[in-house]
C-alpha cells in the first residue's frame, strides 16, 4: 500500500471504529487473525477487539480519538494519537471518575493482505491514572520542569557532582 493510502487508511479506520462506532466496519479494516499488543495483555481477534472497543465507548460516551501523525511503508504503518474522553463508566476494575482525560499514545502496525493484521499500541498509564484521580502524582515529578530545576542542571545539560 502506497504512503498516503495507508494514511488514509489509518485515519478512516480510527474514525469509522473508535469515532463513529461503526463496528459493522470492523471487518473492512482487520485481518480475521488481528492482533493488538497493549501493555496490559494482548487482544486476539475482531470479536474481542469489538468487545475493547465497545467497552471504552461505553465508559467513555463523548470518546474521541484523534490521529496527529501517520507514517508508512509496505506493510508496516506507525503514527501518534490522542485518546479524550470522560470517564462515566466503570472500566472493568475501575470505577467511574467522572473525570476528563486527554492521553497521547502511539502505535506500530503491520498490514496482511490489505487488512491490519497486527498492532502495538503503546499510552502512559500512569498519566491515565493521574488524571482519573486515581492515583496523585509523585512528589516533584509534576512537570519535566519540575524535575529540571530539581536536578540543578548547568547550561550543558548535564548533572554537576554532588548534586
Amino acid at each position: 500500500m502506497a504512503t498516503q493510502d495507508l494514511e488514509q487508511f489509518i485515519t478512516d479506520f480510527v474514525e469509522h471504529i473508535w469515532n463513529q462506532q461503526n463496528y459493522d466496519k470492523l471487518g473492512d479494516f482487520l485481518h480475521d487473525d488481528y492482533l493488538t499488543h497493549r501493555s496490559d495483555g494482548t487482544v486476539k481477534g475482531i470479536d474481542t477487539f469489538r468487545k475493547l472497543v465497545s467497552q471504552f465507548h461505553h465508559s467513555y460516551p463523548d470518546l474521541n480519538v484523534e490521529i496527529d501523525n501517520v507514517v508508512g511503508s509496505g506493510d508496516k504503518v506507525s503514527g501518534t494519537y490522542v485518546f479524550e474522553g470522560t470517564m462515566e463508566e466503570d472500566f472493568g476494575s475501575l470505577k467511574a471518575t467522572g473525570e476528563h482525560i486527554r492521553l497521547e499514545g502511539s502505535f506500530f502496525s503491520r498490514l496482511k493482505d490489505g487488512k491490519l493484521f497486527e498492532n502495538v499500541n503503546r499510552w502512559d498509564n500512569l498519566n491515565m491514572m493521574i488524571q482519573l484521580g486515581l492515583i496523585e502524582p509523585p512528589k516533584g515529578l509534576e512537570s519535566v520542569e519540575d524535575v529540571l530545576e530539581s536536578q540543578e542542571f548547568e547550561e550543558t545539560g548535564e548533572r554537576r557532582p554532588g548534586v
